[in-house]
């Protein structure tokens, strides 16, 4: 069997784990430059920086098994007893889908199902032939512009789930440790105020403002950030640090879809991800662990 898994963050990258230790040829597509999604880690020089999900605190024992196991491969740090990070949180993507091919910077734009294969074209209208399986793990309005016809086998539509947006600015370098921290949290309209290191920090911009810009760029959101900033700070200038900023258009799950997965075992495709029951890294591993259970028969 070779499988398709479209989008390479967490659900992604632990189904093409999974999936690889079952003997499956799997092919992991992803629109950037590597495994990451919301679990991205950029660098800049010697800065690192994590400017979406920070950690995890496991709220099941399966889950919690699995960054223990992380932590004993060096990927992962613990801190206290229920709280797991890494200043590099995308290594964890990386680890997960070392032993699979991964086709990065390959944003897949459309899926035709013909005689019991898919095919996949890309941005360069470069087609992928010879799949017998599809999971889809990116969200909901990206997999309807793929093909309409992907759908729940209960018809519900996937047009049901809905998501805040979430706008990062992350700030580093040696000026950061000399910024104002408490009066930067008190900014009107932060969900969270991130400090990686003393040298470095992300700004999380809560849903109200996030979901009123999420149609705009980053260069125009950016004048829109610092004009928030210098609220409370007016005499920040951005220009002495590090800087970028981030719109994450489908951050948090506002609505979600109500099951762990969609299968249709007709056409041989799947959906698996945070937003089907819930909205972070545990919810997507749950999703993916549930499909696979479910249909053991159908990976061997």
């Amino acid at each position: 069997m070779n499988v398709a898994i479209i989008g390479a963050g967490f659900a992604g990258s632990y189904l093409a784990h999974r999936l690889h230790k079952k003997n499956i040829n799997v092919t992991l597509f992803e629109k950037s430059r590597g495994p990451g999604g919301r679990m991205a880690t950029r660098r800049d020089n010697s800065f690192q920086i994590n400017h979406g999900c920070m950690g995890f605190s496991p709220s099941k024992l399966g889950f919690k098994v699995f960054c223990e196991d992380l932590v004993n491969d060096g990927i992962i740090n613990k801190k206290d007893n229920n709280h797991y990070y890494t200043n590099q949180m995308n290594s964890v993507l990386k680890h997960l889908s070392k032993d699979v091919h991964v086709q990065n910077k390959t944003h897949i734009k459309s899926i035709k199902y013909l005689n019991a294969e898919y095919i996949l074209r890309d941005q360069n209208n470069k087609d992928y032939e010879g799949f017998n399986f599809i999971i889809m793990t990116i969200p909901p309005a990206q997999i309807l512009a793929l093909n309409s016809n992907f759908k729940s086998t209960n018809n519900a539509p996937l047009s049901k789930v809905t998501f805040d947006s979430v706008v990062t600015l992350a700030l580093y370098g040696s000026e950061v440790k000399n910024l104002d921290k408490v009066r930067l949290s008190s900014l009107k309209n932060l969900a969270k105020l991130s400090i990686q290191n003393e040298e470095s920090l992300v700004l999380h911009m809560n849903a109200a403002f996030s979901n009123e810009y999420n149609n705009l760029t980053k260069k125009v959101l950016e004048p829109l950030l610092i004009q928030e900033i210098q609220k409370v700070l007016p005499h920040f200038n951005i220009q002495k640090y590090g800087h970028f900023t981030h719109l994450w258009k489908y951050g948090f799950t506002k609505k979600p879809y109500g099951e762990p997965y969609i299968y249709d075992e007709e056409k041989n495709y799947a959906i698996c991800a945070d937003w089907l029951n819930g909205k972070n890294v545990e919810d997507a591993y749950t999703s993916v662990n549930t499909f696979l259970n479910d249909h053991t028969s159908k990976f061997i």
